[in-house]
């Protein structure tokens, strides 16, 4: 009786390491699985003292935008500007709302992002893209309701006379 509950005690213990083994070969091969981004407390006050429909902020080549909770009419467009030497890694973005890619050239891309609900702590678009300076500029925001309404654009990831 000790032998078959030692065995099948040593086939479970087998059976779970084989089984966690799996589970992080898989998360190392599909790391955008573990890609994700919240604002801290201090970035929160920034976007509301400041008024920020959209924040967005950069850091080790990801892209993050945020919608502030005032935000509630959509589809709202987005327009990236950005060095011709930039390379958006479109196949690995993350995101917490629907979005499509209307025009995207050497100097300017073109999102739109459709969403009934979102949580505005966390980015809605995680973009990855490949270079080694930072300079991916949300150039403008908008929707569109009776004519082209702007929202109010924040970049967070740097501290200017502008965000504080």
């Amino acid at each position: 009786m000790r032998i078959i509950k030692g065995f099948f005690r040593n086939m479970g213990i087998f059976l779970f390491a084989g089984m966690f083994s799996l589970a992080i070969i898989f998360l190392v091969k599909h790391p955008d699985l573990l890609q994700a981004s919240v604002l801290n407390a201090t970035e929160i006050s920034l976007i509301k003292n400041n008024q920020r429909d959209i924040a967005y902020k950069q850091s080790e080549n990801l892209l993050d935008i945020f919608f502030s909770n005032s935000v509630s009419k959509f589809p709202i467009t987005i327009v990236l500007n950005h060095s011709n030497e930039i390379s958006f890694d479109m196949q690995n973005i993350s995101w917490q709302c629907p979005f499509t890619i209307f025009d995207s050239n050497q100097e300017t891309t073109v999102i739109s992002i459709d969403c009934s609900t979102f949580d505005y702590n966390q980015s809605i678009l995680l973009v990855p893209f490949d270079w080694k300076a930072q300079d991916v500029l949300v150039e403008e925001a908008y929707y569109i309701d009776w004519g082209k309404k702007n929202l109010s654009i924040g970049n967070i990831s740097i501290q200017t006379e502008h965000s504080r």
